[in-house]
């Protein structure tokens, strides 16, 4: 290696009686960190998880650990081949973002690193910039709900299916809330159903962009009563 540039050719050349030595070197990009990109690059709501790609090299020093601190956190940084790397190495990075908001904003990727190496301690700005760009969800459309029937007194656990299940503000089944809900992500809810009068009932998932019903999408039973015994032994005088 050659610090910063890389001897890609020789040759040779005869002028008269003398030999020329000339070389074509090749340039390298600057020694440290750099983000190289992020997957996938939109995102639509609070909980989702962003992949950002980061690249080291050209470090002359064997490289222990990189310690990232970007404009949002990140979590554990994971690099194949892994640390640590001989000197003018190459490792490619990652680290995760889960998104917390579901406003109408970008995620800015930027900020700085520290490298542990056998030369001691080395920082900078991460070169490079990646946005990823929030994208708001489209309106909810409901497929399905798991079980369908339960009994009138309520305490049914139930998954409710569909899509753009985002920012959810209620869920209603038949006009009463549903229990415990919980928005496993943008396609599925779960929750218990409350009591409710028998027969046939709507269920509507309600988000800040629309909502959507699934009509009588759950049956609400009545107990069935059964006697025992089913008969009485004949009266006695």
């Amino acid at each position: 290696m050659f610090g910063l540039a890389r001897l890609a050719a020789a040759i040779l050349v005869r002028v008269g009686a003398l030999f020329l030595f000339m070389a074509t070197l090749m340039a390298h990009a600057a020694a440290g960190v750099t983000i190289t990109g992020a997957t996938p690059s939109t995102f639509s709501g609070p909980g989702q998880t962003i992949t950002f790609h980061f690249r080291i090299d050209q470090e002359n020093a064997i490289i222990n650990s990189v310690a990232l601190t970007m404009n949002h956190p990140l979590g554990a940084v994971s690099c194949s081949p892994a640390l640590p790397i001989q000197p003018f190495e190459t490792t490619n990075c990652t680290a995760t973002y889960v998104t917390q908001l579901s406003n109408n904003f970008d995620i800015v990727q930027y900020g700085t690193y520290d490298l542990t190496t056998n030369g001691g301690p080395r920082g900078g700005n991460v070169a490079g910039q990646v946005t990823v760009t929030y994208v708001p969800p489209g309106v909810p459309s409901l497929s399905s709900i798991s079980p369908t029937s339960g009994p009138v007194t309520g305490g049914t656990s139930v998954t409710i299916t569909g899509i753009n299940l985002n920012d959810v503000t209620s869920v209603t089944i038949g006009g009463t809330a549903l229990i415990g809900t919980t928005v496993v992500n943008s396609t599925t809810i779960i929750g218990t159903m409350p009591a409710n009068t028998a027969g046939s009932k709507n269920v509507t998932v309600t988000t800040l962009t629309g909502s959507s019903t699934l009509a009588g999408g759950f049956t609400y039973l009545t107990p069935t009563i059964t006697l025992s015994p089913t008969s009485l032994p004949p009266a006695t005088a």
